[in-house]
């Protein structure tokens, strides 16, 4: 009877000094601790039996979107009181957007099993917030003007994002711009997922500005769902451009029908900017040219003016058209055909005004003819 009662108190204290799954701790190792789309990233898990008996243990960590698990599975026998360390290497999908995502551990006995959930801060390094457009009005803006700049931000993250500022830094000396009635940083409190939104700048340019693209830095920075703060930098570009005012005017002619003669033209640049490669060729007409019929002036500044001249045999009433082909200081290219109707001087008046001089043997052959005249009867008078 004693046997029969020491083997039930036996068989009733088995269970109490099994090993159970609730003795086995779990805890999680990440490297890094933050991953990246595209990349591989190390988990380790410590398990730790705390109970009196060994523990056999299957650890399966669930494989699901975005990650790709090597040997998922794993079979260890976890001595009482004893800690194993389980090594997962994982590759994270080269999709995946910027979230907390959950990865399932599950270990088990034959006879029960447990889950445990980890989160992984998945950050993508992506172009979120991306520059979609920039406009100005006008789109060549003249030197001392006002101007509008119009930038165009949108949201490609996959998570919102706030507190945007987008700047316009006009400070380096080498910019002739200054903000007009407005700041040059602009903010955006938040822009949903694929949200876009137009920014305006108001500025003025300085008077003495020269024409040619200028390169403006763009400053943004911003911040996602989880306050990480973000910077990027970025190059916009606005064109200073004036069109070329040029004056045609006939600065001095010296023609005289049907003689060889001059005549010599002004070309004044009365605008804002520059004039390049100027070439002005000299159409036939009516008249004889004589000289070469293009003339290469290169150069004229704004407010300056350079002077050609044409040798040429005019008829009454000669025209002369011009073709004018030039460019500005942005490389844009011009072609002027115009006409000029220079003073053509007929032989008296040129005589009259000394563009023809007159020959002094005309006068002095009879004044000679009359003293000979006069010397011959002086001589007759005498005999």
């Amino acid at each position: 009877m004693k046997k029969i009662l020491l083997i039930l108190l036996i068989l009733l204290a088995l269970p109490l000094a099994s090993a159970s799954l609730d003795d086995v701790n779990i805890e999680l190792t990440q490297s890094p601790d933050s991953v990246t789309p595209g990349t591989f990233f190390n988990i380790q898990i410590k398990a730790t039996n705390t109970g009196t008996t060994d523990l056999n243990v299957k650890f399966t960590l669930e494989e699901d979107d975005p990650f790709t698990i090597d040997n998922n599975e794993v079979n260890l026998n976890i001595p009482a009181q004893s800690s194993v360390l389980l090594n997962f290497n994982i590759e994270t999908d080269s999709d995946a957007n910027t979230d907390f995502e959950e990865l399932e551990l599950t270990y088990e006995t034959s006879t029960k099993d447990l889950t445990k959930i980890f989160n992984i801060n998945v950050q993508a390094i992506e172009t979120t917030l991306v520059v979609t457009s920039v406009q100005s009005t006008p789109e060549r803006i003249e030197p001392g003007s006002s101007a509008q700049v119009f930038i165009r931000v949108k949201n490609k993250a996959s998570i919102s994002l706030r507190d945007v500022t987008v700047k316009l830094d006009l400070s380096s000396n080498e910019l002739p711009f200054a903000p007009l009635t407005s700041v040059t940083e602009q903010r955006i409190n938040s822009l949903k997922k694929n949200q876009e939104t137009e920014l305006t700048y108001n500025i003025i340019t300085l008077a003495d500005a020269e024409a040619k693209p200028y390169k403006i830095p763009l400053l943004i920075t911003y911040f996602d769902e989880q306050g990480t703060q973000f910077t990027k930098s970025d190059v916009i570009s606005l064109i200073i451009d004036s069109t070329p005012i040029l004056d045609y005017t006939i600065e001095e002619s010296k023609l005289v029908e049907n003689k060889k003669s001059t005549v010599t033209i002004k070309i004044v640049n009365r605008g804002l900017t520059d004039v390049k490669f100027l070439n002005v060729q000299l159409q036939p007409n009516n008249f004889q040219l004589i000289s070469p019929q293009t003339v290469y002036l290169g150069n004229i500044d704004s407010d300056d003016f350079d002077s050609i001249e044409f040798t040429l045999i005019p008829q009454k009433d000669a025209q002369l058209p011009l073709t004018i082909t030039y460019k500005d200081s942005n490389n844009k290219d011009y072609t002027k055909n115009i006409f000029l109707s220079p003073k053509v001087h007929s032989i008296q008046e040129a005589k009259q005004t000394g563009l023809v001089k007159t020959s002094k043997a005309i006068y002095i052959t009879p004044i000679l003819l009359l003293g000979l005249i006069y010397i011959a009867y002086r001589k007759l008078r005498k005999k």
